[in-house]
């Protein structure tokens, strides 16, 4: 009679196990860990030197909606890059006393936690591009950010706000550059004097103001032309050539 092989058995599977083997299984594994941050992402993402020569821990374009777990970085970064995720409160940080700079630009961001400084002790710069913050009291936990030199809130409600920068300098008076522009003398004079949002500074500050803003309207639409080149060029080289007229036209 012809031998007919049987049928290997099928493989048991203990309760409890998981077959890794199964590609829907690591379909499944794959869903559940979108969009979190986890000690594993962070030691698998990309780690370089930046033009600037900060160290720097690239996180873009996660889907990222929480920070969190950046213990597992153990204070090795410069800078933290968190652009391009879903992120709506700039919170969850352990204290990282070496980062000097966090950017998080098209994110979601509406609220900044009170203990920012006291978890981020030396930050310089906060690029906050494209988020989602409207007022200028939700701006007040920076106050005690006494390192913040640079800061970017273009593209939020926020920089719609009457006074906008004279507020936000007000609050910052340390700031070097706001939105990509040097902070200028006559501002900071005049940010002495403002009061708190929505009571505006004397007559004759807002006609400085206005005159100010009269004479400089042509350098201020420069600027964003500058701007929006650079945000879309697609060389070093490119960005490298605009980024020096701007600089130069800041300084002029």
């Amino acid at each position: 009679a012809e031998l007919v092989p049987s049928r290997p058995p099928a493989p048991v599977e203990l309760r409890g196990t998981v077959r890794t083997h199964s590609p829907a299984r690591r379909r499944v594994t794959s869903m559940a860990a979108a969009g979190r941050l986890t000690a594993e992402l962070i030691t698998k993402s990309p780690q370089y030197m930046s033009c600037t020569d900060d160290y720097t821990l690239g996180l873009r374009a996660h889907k990222l909606a929480v920070i969190e777990n950046l213990g597992a970085t153990e204070n090795q970064f410069d800078c933290i890059d968190l652009t391009d995720n879903d992120i709506t409160r700039l919170d969850g940080f352990p204290t990282l006393r070496k980062v000097k700079a966090l950017l998080i630009s098209n994110n979601r961001v509406r609220r900044i936690t009170p203990n920012l400084a006291e978890r981020l002790p030396n930050l310089e710069t906060l690029i906050l591009t494209n988020n989602c913050l409207a007022d200028v009291s939700e701006l007040t936990p920076l106050a005690a950010c006494k390192h913040l030199t640079v800061l970017s809130l273009l593209g939020n409600p926020v920089s719609e706000v009457a006074q906008y920068r004279l507020h936000v300098v007000r609050l910052l008076p340390q700031l070097k550059s706001l939105d990509f522009t040097r902070v200028k003398s006559g501002e900071r004079k005049l940010a002495a004097g403002v009061g708190e949002p929505g009571v505006g500074p004397s007559s004759a500050q807002a006609r400085g103001g206005g005159a100010d803003a009269s004479d400089n309207s042509e350098m201020a639409k420069r600027r964003a032309e500058l701007k929006i080149a650079i945000a879309n060029a697609t060389s070093l080289d490119e960005v490298t050539k605009l980024e020096e007229e701007l600089l130069a036209l800041q300084s002029g």
